[in-house]
């Protein structure tokens, strides 16, 4: 599916609902001069195609989690891309230009465990031909994202065991 077109109201209506998730329809609707029923069928429209998505997480601003962003240069981004489809640890990816081609969000509740990931993962990986690790310090503003804590608290013999088997299908793909 294609990316969507926003015009001036779309952007209005997404900006009020981002600002208050909570705003009526009927309120956005007063504040653009525009009827409740068109502000609903936009916004019926917008979860529809996707575009409007809700989501509960943590706030990393507030919590004490770790987080790294990891650059790579990938000869094969497909691997890592898929990768960062199954491991747990792995927030998200993004393909990026410049000197690296993929940028990777992990997180976890113990910086050693980050550091172990990015080096069985990354670091040991032949298909990567550049890494650079960098620890988020701190949060300009909320960054909320969702984590799965249910790896965070398996045996550790049974997580390495998920996480090389995780691997090893990745490398199979």
């Amino acid at each position: 599916m294609g990316k969507s077109n926003l015009d001036s109201t779309d952007i209005m209506i997404l900006k009020f609902i981002i600002e208050d998730p909570k705003i009526s329809q009927h309120t956005i609707a007063k504040k653009i001069n525009i009827s409740q029923p068109a502000v609903g069928a936009r916004i019926k429209k917008y979860e529809e195609l996707g575009l409007l998505q809700y989501q509960t997480g943590i706030n990393f601003r507030k919590a004490n989690l770790f987080m790294v962003i990891v650059n790579l240069k990938a000869v094969d981004t497909k691997n890592v891309w898929n990768m960062a489809k199954y491991c747990p640890f792995i927030v998200n990816a993004f393909r990026i230009s410049g000197k690296y081609n993929i940028c990777v969000l992990l997180a976890s509740t113990k910086l050693e465990k980050l550091y172990k990931i990015v080096n069985y993962h990354f670091r040991m990986n032949p298909g990567i031909r550049k890494i650079s690790m960098e620890l988020i310090s701190d949060f300009a503003r909320d960054f909320i994202l969702p984590i799965d804590f249910n790896i965070e608290t398996l045996n550790h013999q049974w997580k390495m065991d998920v996480v090389l088997v995780n691997f090893v299908r990745i490398r199979r793909l």
